[in-house]
C-alpha cells in the first residue's frame, strides 16, 4: 500500500485494496456473509463486493481461534461504484491478525457500517474505519476487548466530503493504541462521536470527536485513561477553517501525557516505512511533549474561526498535567509555526473567537431526535475540584455543581484569557446555606501559584455587579441570622473567590454559648455592619463565662462590658451596636448609650 500520511497523518483510504475472496458482481449484492474459523492468509478479505452495484447487509466474520494476515485489507462490504450500507466486520476469534487497513463498508457513499472487535489481536493497520466513501454517515467502531497493536489511525467514517453522526467506542476494559483516534473525519465534519468508558484506555497523539475542514458539534466523551497529547471536541486540518460547537466532556478521567518512545512504538510494525521518522519529526515541532496534555474544544490547524466550542469538567479527576483550552491553534503548541505552515508566523492565520466555553461541575451527551437529528445536550454534574497545569482562551467560565470544601480550580502554571472573557454564575449556587455552621466562601479560581496571569481581572470585572444580591442565612440552629449581600472578589494574590461581599446586620437570639475563654470576639470583615440581640442573649453569654464582647469592622472596634450594659434592663430590651466606617452608635430599646462604649 503507498505510504501518503506524511508529517499529518492524514488518512488515506485506496478502493484498490478492497476486492474481496468472494465473487465481484456487476450488481447489488446483499447479505452475503464470509465466515473465518480456521487461519487464513490472503491478499483481500471481504464479506461482499460489487463493481456496479449497492453492497448491503454483508458480513465478514472472524471467530473461534482464526487469525487472519492480509497485507491489502479486510472489510465487511465494498461498492466501487455505488453504495455501502450496513455492511460489518466482526472479530471474536482469540487469533492474532496482521491487517493493512479494516474497514465496515466502503463506497461512494457508506452509511451504517461497522467494525467491532471484541477479542483476538488485530496488529499493524494503517487505518480501522467503520464506513469509506464519498460521503460516510452513521458508521461505528466499537472495541469492546481484545487487543491492539502497532495500528496508525481509527476513525468512525472517513469521508472525502461529508462525515456524520460517525462514532468510535472504546468500552469495557479495552485498551487502544492508535496514532490517532477521531469520530469522523471528513472536509465536513458533523455530530461525530469518540466515547471512551470508564474502564477504557486509549494511547494517542491527538484524539478528538471530528476532523476536518469546516467541524461543528462533534462530542469525544471521555470517562476512561487517556494518554496523548492532544484532546478535543474537533479539529481542523485546513487554512481558513472552522471549529463550531464541539464538546469535550471529561468525566472522571485520567489523562496522561504521551511518552516519546511510547507514539514511536506503535508505528514500529505498521506496513510501510519511514512513519518512525514523521512521527519522530511531529514531535520535535511540540511544545513539552511528555509532560503536558493539551485538551481542548476545537483545535485549528492555521487559525480560521472558533465558536461555541467546550469543554465539560465533571466527578473526581487529577488534572495536574493538563492544560485548559476553548480553542487552540499552533502558536499555542507548536515551537515554530513556521514550521507547520511553511512560510513564515505571518501565514498562520488570526482566530476569529466567541462563545467558548470552559463549564465547571457539567457533563453533556449527543442524542438523537425522532426524525434522526443529532445535538448535544448537558446539565449540571458533580465537580470535586482539581488543580490544573493552565486555562486558555476561554470566552466564557461557568460555573455548576462544585464540591464547596475546596477550590474549584487550582491553576498551577498559566491563566490566559481573552479581554472579552465572561462569568457565568446563573445555575451555581453558594456554598453558605441555613445548614452550614460557618460563613465560607467558594473559590471558584485559585491562581495564586500560577507564574503568568491574565484575564482573570477581566473574568471578574464581567460579574463583579451582576452577582451582588442581598441574601439572609442562618446559623447555630437558628440562632444566629445574618444579612449582607453575596459578590465576587478577587485577592491581590490572584484567588478569585463568591462569597459575603458585605454585611449589613448579625443578629443573636437565645444560642447556647460555649467558649473556653472570657472574650468573645466577633470581627466582620466590612466596613459597615449591625449587631443586634436581646439582653437575655448577653445574660446567657455571661452564663458561659464570657464577660467582655469585642466587635471588630474594617475601620474599628468596640469593646462592651456584658455586666454594665445587663444592668437595670429586662430580659426582653433590644440592642443594637452599629459601626460605619469609624463612627459608633450603641442603642438599648432605641436609646442611645455611647456612656457604655469602653474607650470613647
Amino acid at each position: 500500500m503507498k505510504r501518503t500520511c506524511g508529517k499529518t497523518l492524514t488518512l488515506t483510504i485506496l478502493a484498490a485494496i478492497l476486492a474481496g475472496t468472494v465473487p465481484a458482481f456487476a450488481g447489488d449484492v446483499i447479505g452475503q456473509q464470509v465466515t473465518v474459523d480456521k487461519d487464513r492468509t490472503e491478499s483481500r478479505l471481504c464479506g461482499g463486493y460489487t463493481t456496479s452495484g449497492n453492497a448491503s447487509g454483508n458480513t465478514l466474520f472472524v471467530t473461534g481461534s482464526a487469525s487472519i494476515t492480509s497485507d491489502e485489507g479486510a472489510g465487511g462490504g465494498y461498492a466501487e461504484n455505488g453504495e455501502a450500507i450496513g455492511n460489518q466486520v466482526i472479530f471474536s476469534s482469540s487469533g492474532s491478525h496482521q491487517i493493512e487497513v479494516v474497514f465496515g463498508g466502503a463506497g461512494t457513499k457508506a452509511s451504517e457500517n461497522q467494525v467491532s472487535i471484541t477479542s483476538g489481536t488485530v496488529r499493524g493497520a494503517q487505518f480501522i474505519a467503520g464506513g469509506y466513501g464519498d460521503d460516510v454517515v452513521d458508521n461505528q467502531v466499537s472495541i469492546s476487548g481484545g487487543k491492539l497493536e502497532n495500528n496508525m489511525v481509527m476513525v468512525g467514517g472517513y469521508g472525502s466530503n461529508r462525515a456524520q453522526g460517525n462514532v468510535v467506542s472504546v468500552d469495557e476494559k479495552a485498551d487502544v493504541p492508535v496514532l490517532g483516534l477521531a469520530g469522523g473525519y471528513a472536509l465536513k465534519a458533523e455530530s461525530n462521536q469518540v466515547s471512551i468508558g470508564q474502564d477504557a484506555s486509549v494511547t494517542a497523539i491527538a484524539v478528538g470527536g471530528g476532523a476536518g475542514e469546516t467541524v461543528s458539534h462533534n462530542l469525544a466523551d471521555v470517562r476512561g485513561t487517556v494518554t496523548g497529547y492532544l484532546l478535543g471536541g474537533g479539529g481542523t486540518y485546513g487554512e481558513s477553517a472552522g471549529v463550531f460547537g464541539n464538546v469535550l466532556n471529561l468525566n472522571g478521567a485520567k489523562l496522561i501525557p504521551i511518552q516519546k518512545d511510547q507514539a514511536l512504538s506503535m508505528v514500529k510494525d505498521t506496513v510501510g516505512d519511514g512513519y518512525e521518522e514523521d512521527v519522530n519529526q511531529i514531535l520535535q515541532l511540540l511544545k513539552n511533549p511528555g509532560e503536558t496534555i493539551q485538551a481542548a474544544g476545537g483545535a485549528l490547524y492555521q487559525g480560521g474561526n472558533a465558536q461555541d466550542n467546550m469543554v465539560n469538567l465533571s466527578g473526581t479527576m487529577d488534572l495536574g498535567k493538563v492544560n485548559l483550552y476553548g480553542w487552540i491553534s499552533p502558536l499555542d503548541i507548536v515551537l515554530d509555526p513556521s514550521s507547520i505552515s511553511g512560510n513564515g508566523p505571518g501565514d498562520v492565520h488570526e482566530t476569529n473567537h466567541s462563545g467558548n466555553t470552559l463549564n465547571v461541575g457539567y457533563t453533556a451527551e449527543m442524542t438523537t431526535d425522532k426524525d434522526g437529528n443529532a445535538s448535544i445536550t448537558g446539565k449540571g454534574a458533580d465537580w470535586h475540584g482539581s488543580k490544573v497545569q493552565g486555562i486558555y482562551n476561554f470566552d466564557k467560565i461557568a460555573f455548576y455543581n462544585v464540591d464547596h470544601s475546596q477550590p474549584a480550580l487550582t491553576v498551577t502554571d498559566t491563566v490566559s484569557l481573552p479581554d472579552n472573557v465572561t462569568l457565568d454564575l446563573d445555575h451555581f449556587t453558594p456554598s453558605s446555606s441555613p445548614e452550614d455552621s460557618v460563613i465560607q466562601d467558594d473559590v471558584l479560581i485559585d491562581a495564586s501559584g500560577a507564574s503568568t496571569v491574565k484575564g482573570l481581572d477581566k473574568l471578574y470585572e464581567s460579574g463583579k455587579d451582576k452577582y451582588q444580591q442581598p441574601v439572609t442565612r442562618t446559623y447555630a440552629n437558628g440562632g444566629v441570622t445574618v444579612t449582607g449581600k453575596d459578590g465576587l472578589a478577587l485577592s491581590n494574590d490572584n484567588k478569585l473567590y463568591y462569597g459575603l461581599h458585605s454585611l449589613d446586620a448579625i443578629t443573636y437570639k437565645t444560642i447556647d454559648w460555649k467558649t473556653d475563654g472570657t472574650v468573645l470576639t466577633l470581627d466582620v470583615p466590612a466596613s459597615v455592619a449591625t449587631f443586634r440581640c436581646t439582653m437575655e442573649d448577653l445574660t446567657t453569654m455571661m452564663n458561659n463565662g464570657i464577660n467582655t464582647l469585642v466587635f471588630k469592622t474594617e475601620k474599628t472596634s468596640t469593646t462592651l462590658n456584658l455586666s454594665l450594659l445587663t444592668e437595670g434592663y429586662d430580659a426582653d430590651a433590644k440592642v443594637k451596636l452599629h459601626q460605619c466606617g469609624s463612627t459608633v452608635r450603641l442603642s438599648v430599646n432605641g436609646r442611645g448609650r455611647r456612656d457604655l462604649l469602653i474607650g470613647r
